[in-house]
């Protein structure tokens, strides 16, 4: 991931395809979809209640590979972000919100993370 900083191409092909698309869109997808399909069970407060947080304890194990740590905030963003989808019906701010989330996480490592490797 540390090539991007040299590699504008690389840079570009990460940002909108894997960024973008792979992972902000299919992942808010993926919330939408457990989502609408727990609520056609019922209508009931509590059931929705149980359908945002069963949301988002699935798409924070989705996240197994992060550790405790991100299993838990992940966890609570998707939880944010369930109850944002429950109160607006709207997919794209989520696609958007997501994608910037990670892009600014992306952009600080490549620019903060030290060198590993001295060129010569």
């Amino acid at each position: 991931m540390l090539d991007m900083r040299e590699n504008s191409l690389l840079l570009i092909l990460w940002f909108i395809p894997v960024l973008w698309i792979e992972i902000a869109l299919y992942e808010e997808l993926k919330r939408v979809f457990l989502l609408t399909n727990l609520w056609k069970f019922s209508k009931s407060t509590p059931w929705i209640i149980i359908a945002l947080i069963l949301t988002s304890a699935i798409i924070a194990l989705a996240h197994w590979s992060q550790g405790s740590y991100g299993i838990v905030t992940i966890a609570l963003k998707s939880m944010v972000a369930c109850i944002h989808f429950y109160k607006y019906k709207r997919l794209l701010p989520l696609v958007i919100a997501h994608a910037l989330y990670d892009g600014i996480q992306v952009a600080m490592l490549l620019i903060s993370y030290p060198h590993l490797l001295k060129k010569h």
